[in-house]
């Protein structure tokens, strides 16, 4: 049912009027995330994830366009030491981001605003025990992007952004903050 409803929600954003500001992209990228966690002698070390996925850039009015797409995106880290040893918390994510770009030249813009992210899987694994599960683990969240957008030629482009859920995860891992770099294939 939510994969229906994601492509129900990109449908209607690649329904816009053709405008010659509007533009699609095919995107691939790494991200590396860090958070918090509630357990006692425990940290959150960083681990790289992967995205890929369609982004959208509709024009409002010019220079302001909603960016928005449909993004598989892994958020990644490893807790420890815990009693299970290390954990290593592997979740993927469907995300519609729907943020406000502001195109300062044709070709660079910064954008910013919130992320809706499904969650479509929740694996988990312990160095030092072979049973290990993620609990309370929230099936929506919300995250923050901020941002800049690029091209570097006619049909390339990049992204890096900062992200930031200060929601939990599950359980015991809170505040996620992520940084990303992203490349786009723009076709017309």
């Amino acid at each position: 049912m939510k994969i229906i409803l994601l492509i129900v929600c990109i449908a209607l954003g690649f329904s816009f009027s053709a405008s010659a500001d509007n533009e699609f992209a095919l995107l691939g990228g790494l991200r590396s995330g860090s958070a918090e966690t509630s357990l006692n002698n425990a940290s959150v070390s960083s681990k790289t994830s992967y995205q890929a996925g369609a982004l959208a850039t509709l024009e409002l009015m010019h220079p302001w366009a909603l960016r928005t797409g449909i993004i598989i995106a892994g958020r990644q880290v490893t807790v420890g030491p815990t009693n299970q040893g290390n954990v290593d918390l592997n979740f993927t994510y469907v995300d519609i981001p729907a943020t406000i770009l502001f195109r300062f030249t044709d070709i660079a813009g910064v954008f910013a605003g919130p992320v809706i992210a499904f969650n479509q899987g929740k694996e988990m694994t312990c160095s030092g025990s072979g049973t290990c599960g993620a609990q309370n683990v929230d099936s929506v969240i919300y995250p923050w992007q901020l941002g800049v957008s690029f091209r570097f030629a006619s049909q390339m482009g990049g992204e890096l952004y900062y992200e930031y859920h200060s929601g939990g995860l599950d359980k015991n891992v809170s505040n996620l903050k992520t940084v990303g770099a992203n490349l786009l294939v723009y076709f017309e």
